[in-house]
């Protein structure tokens, strides 16, 4: 099961828009970014905030470890009910999915680099949220993940969308 849950979070990466998309302004000026996260309603966490986690390059004799390094405002949200905007990339095949993960970006490009685990939240949800491929407003309770085995950093535990 943990094989194929990385297997999930790895399509989720790889087809996430990037985080830093450049194109050259017209003209010849500073590039301009193409893609942005998800707005921030009023009251929501903003995804500002997940990507100024730090990531922390640990070599340990099994290998590699990438562990986050949580900025102080996120460490005091930890266990908190906290909203978020993002888009559902479905982890089940299901047209309401009980656990699926939140981007800040829309999962539309599969050819695009990956984003990475601060633009990414596990999110479960029970009885579940029916997929959209538009962005949605997510509640639940925020979860750091110190050491999480699936390389993610965030989970929303006890979820539920908020803008039906």
């Amino acid at each position: 099961m943990k094989n194929c849950l990385i297997a999930f979070i790895a399509a989720a990466l790889a087809w996430s828009a990037p985080a830093l998309a450049q194109e050259p302004a017209p003209g010849g000026g500073a590039p301009h970014v193409v893609w942005e996260p998800a707005p921030t309603p009023e009251g929501a966490t903003s995804w500002e905030l997940f990507q100024s986690t730090r990531e922390i390059e640990e070599e340990r004799d099994d290998g590699l470890y990438i562990l986050p390094g949580y900025p102080d405002a996120l460490v005091a949200l930890d266990g908190e009910t906290v909203r978020v905007n993002g888009y559902m990339m479905p982890l089940q095949n299901a047209e309401r999915q009980t656990y699926f993960v939140l981007m800040a970006f829309p999962p539309d490009c599969p050819f695009c680099m990956t984003a990475g685990p601060a633009n990414l939240i596990e999110v479960r949800a029970e009885p579940g949220i029916a997929h959209s491929y538009e962005a949605m407003v997510i509640e639940g309770r925020l979860e750091l993940l110190y050491e999480d085995e699936s390389g993610l950093f965030f989970r929303l535990a006890d979820a539920r969308r908020i803008d039906d």
